[in-house]
């Protein structure tokens, strides 16, 4: 494994600078409403990429003489270092074609949106020591809570895979099959409910509350769909998923293996889309603080301790138990806050928002006195 992956891992660590770079550029974009572009151009190279990586492997894994059965501890097809090397060098290029593209975009967006008035960034200048150190220590509360929820979400992706490297080369390819296979199921579902971060905190900032309201259910209605949507592709394409990672040739033990996971991967699929929506729900209703709490109490109390005996027993089923286990605690907490306790008090305020605009509607008693709704909703606006 050290031989063929190191060389590749040397490689993908050019990229390193620029993956990180783009996070953070492209959540700004989002903060500038420019949801449409940033998706796209995200697509866009990311559709690169797996084209370049599907066209090296067809030239440079020949894979066309192995054997039916082989010897998991001593067979790799010819080709795979250099291939691993060579897609792990177009993964860095690409991470820094995308950064420079997004940062362009970044720039150009904020001059648009008047954000350097004389080609650099807007000063707080002018504003009060009082107004700068809440909105400081708000921002460090906030930003410490969506860290600690990043942080420990994503050591969990680490911690698993590694311990299912050390179960054996048939562990991890079951690992891996579960674990890639169900990024579909989030990354689709959280990709389209970026949207509502963006849109629907805009609303929250104006007070709009009936609009608020509409976004969360239309979402929550999304996310049932969504659920349903990827656990129907994972119960009927089941054949297909393992013909695409074992391929002609079967590791002894490895179809035993992953029968013994399958009902966790079919229940894991409606979980995890569930939390890929409710999570930006979260964020749209301003709770990021609540969000590294709550990650942090699925974490340590439900995901490690299960781990850590997956390594002991030498079981990936409890692996990937751990990883179901963890995300059905997120989405119990997820539901808790956002479908009860904010769609709650945010309903409260829809309802107070109503109150106020029929008793500006029936101030309306002439007709020189009829004030055009769009009018009406700028007064509350303002208010």
């Amino acid at each position: 494994v050290v031989r063929l992956g190191l060389p590749a891992l040397y490689a993908w660590a050019i990229g390193l600078p620029a993956s990180v770079m783009q996070i953070p550029i492209g959540g700004s974009l989002m903060g500038m409403h420019e949801f449409v572009r940033s998706t796209l151009t995200l697509a866009v190279w990311g559709a690169l990429g797996l084209l370049i990586a599907f066209v090296l492997v067809e030239l440079m894994v020949d894979c066309s003489d192995k054997p039916s059965i082989i010897d998991e501890a001593t067979y790799v097809c010819p080709g795979s270092r250099a291939f691993l090397t060579a897609v792990s060098i177009a993964g860095s290029a690409i991470m820094w074609g995308l950064v420079v593209h997004v940062g362009a975009l970044q720039y150009l967006f904020a001059r648009r949106q008047r954000m350097f008035p004389r080609g650099v960034p807007r000063s707080f200048a002018g504003a009060s020591h009082e107004a700068l150190g809440a909105l400081r220590s708000e921002w460090g509360r906030d930003t410490a809570g969506v860290a600690v929820r990043s942080v420990l979400n994503n050591t969990r992706d680490f911690i698993s895979l590694l311990v299912s490297l050390r179960l054996g080369v048939n562990a991890a390819t079951v690992y891996a099959l579960y674990s890639t296979t169900s990024a579909l199921s989030y990354a689709v579902p959280n990709m389209i409910s970026t949207a509502v971060m963006t849109e629907g905190s805009k609303q929250h900032g104006l007070g709009r509350w009936r609009v608020l309201l509409w976004c969360l259910r239309f979402f929550h209605a999304f996310a049932a769909c969504a659920g349903m949507l990827f656990s129907g592709i994972i119960l009927t394409q089941r054949a297909a998923i393992v013909s695409f990672y074992s391929d002609a040739t079967e590791y002894a033990g490895f179809t035993e293996l992953f029968d013994s996971v399958w009902p966790l991967f079919v229940v894991f699929q409606p979980i995890y889309a569930l939390v890929a929506v409710l999570g930006p729900l979260l964020m749209t209703t301003q709770n990021y603080v609540y969000w590294g709490q709550a990650v942090a109490a699925c974490f340590f109390p439900v995901f490690l301790p299960i781990t850590v005996y997956a390594g002991i027993a030498g079981s990936v089923f409890h692996v990937i138990l751990a990883d179901v286990l963890y995300n059905a605690a997120h989405l119990i907490l997820l539901l808790y806050k956002v479908s009860f306790v904010e769609m709650g008090k945010i309903a409260r305020l829809a309802l107070d928002e109503s109150a106020d605009h029929d008793e500006l509607t029936d101030t309306a008693t002439t007709p020189s006195a009829v004030v055009d709704e769009r009018q009406i909703l700028d007064v509350l606006d303002e208010d």
